[in-house]
């Protein structure tokens, strides 16, 4: 019977979800372009450091938990752009679809062949996969 990851610290939770908060809001001011956010009295390269920061502990933080998960991160802002039809997502919907897509796969590795498991990156590849190779096609058909 395999084992289960040990929870994730109530510490580790404590420190993330504020840093995650700030890149939420932190993001959105990327959009300017680095002269204008000079002139607002932002640091474009420190900002740059500090969400790359957080983007890599988040990551870390989840992959310790849960194990590699592929393409999840590459699929849900895709479909959370085409869902909310807009350039760049609000990072909470393409959060909420990470997340959905995750725990449909784990149900689904669970469920449709019982009584193996299948593990949760098996499905998110298998569904990201195809889907991603399918937004590379249909891009270079796009005249430019």
């Amino acid at each position: 019977m395999p084992t289960r990851p040990a929870p994730c610290r109530p510490s580790t939770l404590a420190v993330l979800l504020p840093v995650l908060a700030w890149a939420g809001w932190a993001l959105n001011s990327t959009a300017l372009d680095d002269d204008t956010a000079r002139g607002i009295g932002l640091r474009p390269a420190a900002r740059r450091i500090g969400l790359a920061g957080a983007g890599v502990i988040a990551a870390a933080t989840v992959t310790a938990q849960v194990g590699a998960v592929d393409f999840v991160a590459l699929v849900a802002p895709q479909v959370a752009r085409r869902l909310v039809r807009a350039e760049r997502p609000p990072l909470l919907c393409a959060a909420l679809l990470g997340a959905l897509l995750l725990v449909l796969a784990d149900l689904a590795g669970r469920r449709l062949f019982a009584p193996t498991q299948l593990p949760a990156g098996v499905l998110t590849a298998a569904i990201g996969g195809p889907y991603l190779m399918f937004l590379l096609i249909r891009g270079r058909r796009r005249p430019s």
